[in-house]
């Protein structure tokens, strides 16, 4: 094999090293994530700077070699992780630590060599923790197999609070030798005054005295480390350390190179800013499989130090702030729905492409005690893909869909009592390709070209793994290697491509520690054994996180040294974020109605024993998940959106397909004369109702549909647990309802309020929707049952046991109720085919996953 290169800088000589590398098995957590003023949301970095930095892809095949720069853009000195996750599963086969120098920049390069070995070589003078040997820190081999290909993680742990700290004086170049004649600009790199020193901040359990005299170097806490007493005469090295958030300092860029013909391709990393809001400072001795919760795993892409100490706070668990991967998750950082980009396999110009498509974090999805058993017993970290794309049972680590091995198939299957894999893995992907465009001939000379031809084929694959190349047309892989190949009659052998991305299970969960356990029994395995038990693993929300990039490359046979590549960035479609109000475009050239996304999340549903004014049918009370994403209407249907589809020209037929009276037109004075425009529609029945939603789904190409009972009762509590959403009492500047002579309103002027009132005329609730309570009764899907005995948990509407004479039901009360009625628990049954001026619709919407 080729010895595979790297333009080199000077480098420090050989330093004493710590213990070797750790485990570095990173375990991350299911606690939601708790946004506040000092913790904002994660979010991708429009300015190419962050304190999270995400290569999507590395590779060492063949004569392939990966280079990155890391930039220290701040006046201060950073503590650095660096991570290189592999491809099969995202296990942590290599980590270290950087302890840069203000505005330091750092670089290396990943390659192999003959035997098979993956060493990470940099001639930098930036200290590095561990020391490497010969320039080179080489993967420890308990992940290495798979590790040909991957992504990284680079994230920023921490700056010491001054420069005047131990660790900032160690870590700076050494000045010049007293009377040196070269100036500061052109010296040549220098090494840091004492990089032994600054790694000897990075033991297990470091501690100090009141005075300030180191009695064990290492890390006291995410805050605190001690250094050891350095034999530097130029410096007092010596005592501790504190730290503070990083900031947004990073600038990474990477490159991915062939040796065998030169072609290289390079980008930015994708940097996400506002990761961490506190410094995460661990030792670089032990990992969680020791039962070290301080240790080399963290940070992880599920956030900071399990046990930190927030500032000032004298108490482990004071500030933590995990659960940071369902933030990743979000549309404003990672979360994809759609991905766009070119594709091409052209070989008579030489052109070859793969798509990188990158699943970062899918390691904190999983119970990894279990699933590092799993992978100790020779079972294999990738998914073996089985039918309709789903991974085939692993009976040491089963997915949490997986029926348990003592289900028969004419029993009831039950959860696999070792099940561990909660990942979107394997990731289901249907492309749609098309053409550059349909023109294939010479246009004549003032003539338009046609525009791009419709697609021919869709195609579905599935993503196995974390880091996954994708070829086209059966070509040769452009980076070397395929994971996923995507053939279609296209007409052409280039174009565009737009493809749609789910997860294969709905049942996704992060995990994490018990944070009171660490160090229970020691270093070693029976510590570890002991933290397994405290692993707790939650669902987690969100679209599926993706990075990645087309790698685009032209290979020129009569002249290699003319061949070259580039990168070309995905498009992403995002999904909504929670809150976002849209209107969808119709096909008659007008807007649907307002609509807002709601957040997915869990509430009590019905009234409890205690709530004044229930009905027996209101419960018994259940946990229910809203786990879909959904939009409904900010509004009740108004008359302005219900009359577009009345003097539509395919009414009749749409109301035919719901209603026995097909054919039906608009009655006269169907809004009781009281005007229409952004007045509730009224004197519509259910399956008018459910035809509406059926003619604004065609106008839109979207799901619409009637909410359920539970997805209406979460959407009206918005979060509380009140009777109304503004709590326990309704009061007459809240709602439109049956205003009683007791209840005196404007001076007692308007005691009864007798007709709706326009749309949106009280204060929206807590998920932005109006008229919750009151105004007009609102159709839901389900059919009327007594009580919730044997309801769906899990937000769908109840639809069993439902015959043509079911009565249907409405929700929210009306203009015409009392406040009792108003209560968002509260249910009402009527005939489905029943027309009423104090009923009317809102809609909800199914979002992409």
């Amino acid at each position: 094999m080729k010895p595979k290169t790297w333009k080199p800088k000077p480098m420090q000589p050989p330093s004493p090293q710590l213990k070797p590398l750790g485990l570095a098995v990173a375990l991350a957590a299911a606690g939601a994530f708790t946004a506040d003023a000092a913790y904002a949301r994660p979010e991708v970095a429009a300015a190419e700077r962050g304190d999270l930095a995400l290569v999507p892809y590395y590779t060492v095949r063949g004569e392939w070699v990966t280079g990155l720069h890391i930039v220290n853009t701040s006046a201060h000195t950073q503590v650095v992780k660096l991570r290189f996750r592999r491809a099969t599963d995202g296990m942590n086969a290599l980590d270290f630590n950087l302890v840069m120098a203000p505005r330091d920049v750092y670089a290396g390069f990943l390659s192999d060599n003959a035997s098979g070995a993956i060493a990470w070589t940099s001639p930098d003078t930036t200290c590095t923790v561990p020391a490497t040997r010969g320039k080179r820190l080489e993967m420890p081999a308990i992940y290495r197999a798979g590790a040909e290909s991957g992504t990284i993680e680079i994230i920023a742990m921490g700056a010491p609070a001054d420069e005047r700290q131990p660790i900032a004086r160690a870590a700076r170049p050494a000045p010049p030798a007293a009377g040196s004649s070269v100036s500061t600009a052109a010296a040549p790199a220098s090494m840091p005054l004492d990089c032994a020193a600054v790694r000897s901040n990075f033991f297990a359990d470091g501690a100090g005295t009141a005075a300030g005299a180191t009695t064990r170097p290492g890390v006291e806490s995410n805050l605190t480390t001690w250094q050891a007493a350095s034999s530097a005469a130029a410096i007092e090295a010596g005592g501790r350390n504190t730290y503070v958030d990083s900031g947004d300092v990073l600038k990474v860029s990477y490159f991915i190179r062939d040796n065998a013909t030169g072609i290289e391709f390079g980008d930015n990393a994708v940097h996400v800013s506002g990761f961490l809001a506190e410094a995460a400072i661990t030792n670089q001795q032990y990992g969680v499989l020791s039962g070290d919760l301080n240790g080399l795993d963290f940070p992880d892409l599920n956030g900071g130090v399990p046990l930190a100490r927030g500032p000032g706070a004298g108490a482990p668990g004071a500030a933590i702030r995990r659960g940071r991967f369902e933030a990743l998750r979000a549309s404003d950082a990672l979360g994809v729905n759609r991905i766009l980009n070119e594709w091409s396999a052209n070989p008579a110009n030489g052109v070859e492409m793969d798509w990188v498509l990158t699943l970062p974090g899918q390691y904190t999805m999983l119970n990894l005690p279990r699933y590092a058993a799993a992978l100790a017993a020779g079972r294999a970290g990738v998914p073996t893909l089985g039918g309709a794309g789903r991974p085939r049972p692993n009976p040491r680590c089963p997915r949490v869909s997986t029926p348990a091995p003592t289900s028969t198939p004419t029993s009831t299957p039950t959860r696999a009592a070792a099940e561990c894999d909660y990942r979107d893995m394997p990731v289901e992907l249907a492309f749609t390709a098309y053409n550059r465009e349909a023109f294939r001939g010479q246009a004549a000379s003032g003539t338009l070209v046609p525009g791009p031809q419709p697609p021919a084929v869709s195609v579905k694959t599935y993503l196995p793994k974390v880091a996954n190349v994708i070829t086209f047309g059966g070509r040769r892989a452009a980076l070397g290697a395929s994971d996923a190949e995507v053939s279609a009659a296209r007409g052409q052998p280039y174009g565009w491509v737009s493809a749609r991305l789910k997860s294969v299970d709905d049942e996704l969960r992060v995990c994490d520690w018990d944070f009171a356990q660490d160090r229970s029994a020691g270093f070693g395995a029976a510590a570890g054994e002991a933290l397994q038990g405290a692993l707790v693993c939650s669902s987690v929300t969100g679209a599926v996180p993706v990075i990645g990039f087309a790698a685009w490359s032209r290979r020129v046979a009569a002249n290699p040294a003319a061949s070259y590549g580039r990168i070309v960035e995905h498009s992403y479609e995002r999904p909504r974020a929670p809150g976002t109000v849209f209107r969808d475009p119709l096909k008659d050239g007008g807007q649907g109605p307002q609509m807002v996304v709601l957040p997915t999340g869990n509430f009590r549903m019905g009234a409890p024993a205690t709530e004044a004014g229930r009905f027996s049918d209101e419960g018994p009370v259940r946990a229910v998940t809203i786990g879909k994403r959904i939009a409904m209407g900010r509004y009740e249907v108004t008359f302005a959106d219900y009359d577009r589809f009345v003097n539509a020209a395919d009414y009749a037929e749409f109301v035919a397909r719901f209603v026995a009276e097909s054919g039906r037109t608009r009655p006269a004075n169907d809004d009781d004369g009281w005007g229409r425009g952004a007045r509730p529609v009224i004197n519509v029945n259910w399956n008018e109702a459910r035809a509406y939603a059926s003619w604004l789904s065609a106008q839109t190409g979207k799901a619409y549909r009637l909410p359920s009972e539970a997805e209406w009762e979460y959407a009206a509590r918005a979060g509380t647990t009140t009777a109304y959403s503004f709590g326990d009492s309704i009061a007459c500047a809240q709602a439109s309802y049956a205003r009683f002579p007791s209840s005196s309103c404007n001076g007692g002027r308007d005691n009864a309020l007798a007709r709706t009132v326009a749309a949106g005329s009280f204060a929206a609730n807590a998920f932005g929707l109006f008229d919750m309570h009151g105004n007009v009764w609102e159709w839901v899907e389900d059919c009327w049952h007594d009580n919730y005995e044997g309801a769906p948990t899990d937000g769908s509407a109840w639809t069993s046991a439902c015959t043509s004479t079911s009565s249907a039901v409405v929700r929210g009360g009306s203009w015409a109720s009392s406040p009792r009625n108003l209560r968002a628990a509260f249910r009402l049954r009527v005939s489905p085919s029943g027309r009423s001026s104090s009923v009317g619709i809102r809609l909800v919407q199914d979002l992409n996953p």
